[in-house]
């Protein structure tokens, strides 16, 4: 099994595939108070992800594969530097669009889309197979690295920020293909990965990382769409 052409293949199909939330916005078709609330939404996902890492990372034997991990996990960090967690990155990016639309990102509950995300990426880690929480990582961290382009091209494309005041998006879109680099050396370093039962469960990893990113997005298309007719 050659996993990053595994990896690769899977991404493209869902490319493919076009995403409602990606049309709507690089259509034109998302105003601005529809685009600043599913950003108020996916800041509880950002806020969240470091979690689920953490819980995988704890549960490895493999020291290689833990640094790994927490390599990631200290960068979501901020290396230290709270401003630069990401967490913060994405609360700047918040405010920043906020005051450009005179628009108040409020303070609402975290969604159901968001809260399924979170759980499922929650619950993989906690009790599903390592093999299968690592490859659901590598799967997201590499479709993440294109739609932060995708958001940031369309976030100054509609003249909401400017690209120098983007800093979560740009972020992401250099440092996640390094992080899914990371997850594949990860998965790499599985006992018994020559076995055909672990690399189907590395694919089933893959495909299920890549549906849960796929499944947010299109449900906060649906969220965004939702409040504009209220």
């Amino acid at each position: 099994m050659e996993l990053r052409t595994l990896v690769d293949s899977i991404g493209a199909r869902y490319e493919r595939s076009g995403n409602t939330f990606f049309r709507l916005l690089s259509g034109n078709a998302m105003s601005s108070a529809g685009f600043l609330y599913t950003q108020a939404q996916f800041f509880y996902a950002v806020r969240h992800f470091n979690r689920p890492m953490s819980l995988l990372s704890a549960r490895l034997e493999n020291l290689d594969q833990r640094l790994l991990l927490q390599r990631n996990v200290w960068e979501e960090h901020g290396e230290g530097d709270k401003a630069s967690s990401h967490e913060n990155t994405f609360t700047t990016l918040l405010a920043r669009l906020s005051a450009k639309m005179r628009r108040e990102a409020r303070e609402i509950d975290v969604g159901p889309e968001v809260q399924i995300f979170n759980s499922a990426l929650m619950g993989a880690c906690g009790f599903g197979s390592v093999p299968h929480a690592l490859a659901a990582f590598c799967m997201i961290e590499r479709m993440f690295a294109n739609d932060s382009a995708k958001i940031g091209s369309a976030i100054v494309k509609n003249q909401w920020l400017a690209r120098e005041d983007l800093s979560h998006y740009v972020l992401h879109a250099d440092i996640d293909v390094g992080h899914a680099n990371d997850f594949l050396k990860a998965i790499e370093l599985c006992p018994g990965l020559e076995r055909k039962d672990v690399q189907d469960d590395v694919r089933r990893g893959l495909v299920f990382g890549a549906t849960l990113l796929w499944n947010l997005f299109e449900g906060l298309a649906r969220e965004a769409a939702a409040f504009e007719r209220s």
